[in-house]
């Protein structure tokens, strides 16, 4: 059974010395077009990929608009 609901899973975080971190993450199809959707867009970029999920992110931490963090 397909999982149709958006999905980015965080696969590695590496801190840096200067306090930034880089992240690695999946996402699937679902996800990508949830992205779409909400910028209107309909190729996304990995800029714009990347600063939907700094916002999905800010947004889960603080339990904001239906965002949430589930451990795997």
């Amino acid at each position: 059974m397909k999982n149709t609901k958006p999905m980015l899973k965080i696969l590695k975080i590496v801190q840096n010395p200067d306090g930034s971190a880089l992240m690695t993450f999946d996402i699937n199809d679902e996800f990508k077009q949830l992205v779409r959707e909400k910028t209107n867009v309909k190729r996304v970029s990995k800029k714009r990929l990347n600063a939907f999920i700094l916002d999905a992110l800010s947004k889960a931490v603080y339990v904001k608009e239906g965002w949430t963090l589930t451990e795997i």
